[in-house]
């Protein structure tokens, strides 16, 4: 099972639709900036979207964090920018680690990463759109098989 994890698309989805439309993706997993991409992501390619609103999304109601359990797997949603993650990763992952889920999924950084930190895995998709510190935007795509998973930082 394989679901499409993006953030930061900043109102600039045209990549992330062109991916997608070539995978079988069993749903969207949206990190914030701008949430509303992750709605119309969903609709435009007909499957479930799990999405948290980020530090651009303007004043609303929304979700700012959501645990979610796919294929029995502990994830944290968050948008990033309440654990400071620009300036390093030691607040979110003790978020994650007190949470005691599997994998904690952020943005904010525009920059891509797949590692573990205090036992807990990481992973920020990059932006598709306003990269940073690399050349070319970036996604991600979460692979899970009963009750393990792995993901690949994917460069558009």
């Amino acid at each position: 099972m394989e679901y499409l994890v993006v953030s930061d698309t900043h109102g600039r989805i045209e990549k992330v639709i062109k991916y997608a439309r070539s995978r079988n993706f069993a749903g969207i997993i949206h990190a914030g900036d701008y949430y509303r991409d992750g709605i119309a992501l969903g609709a435009e390619l007909g499957i479930p979207v799990f999405a948290v609103h980020g530090n651009c999304d303007g004043v609303w109601n929304g979700i700012e964090e959501e645990l979610l359990e796919l294929n029995g797997i502990k994830i944290f949603l968050t948008h990033g920018h309440l654990y400071y993650v620009k300036h390093d990763l030691k607040q979110i992952a003790e978020k994650a680690a007190q949470l005691k889920v599997d994998l904690a999924v952020f943005g904010h950084s525009h920059v891509p990463i797949f590692t573990e930190l205090n036992g807990v895995r990481l992973l920020n998709p990059g932006s598709p759109e306003r990269p940073r510190e690399e050349q070319r935007g970036s996604l991600a795509v979460l692979k899970m098989e009963a009750k393990s998973f792995t993901a690949d930082l994917i460069y558009l």
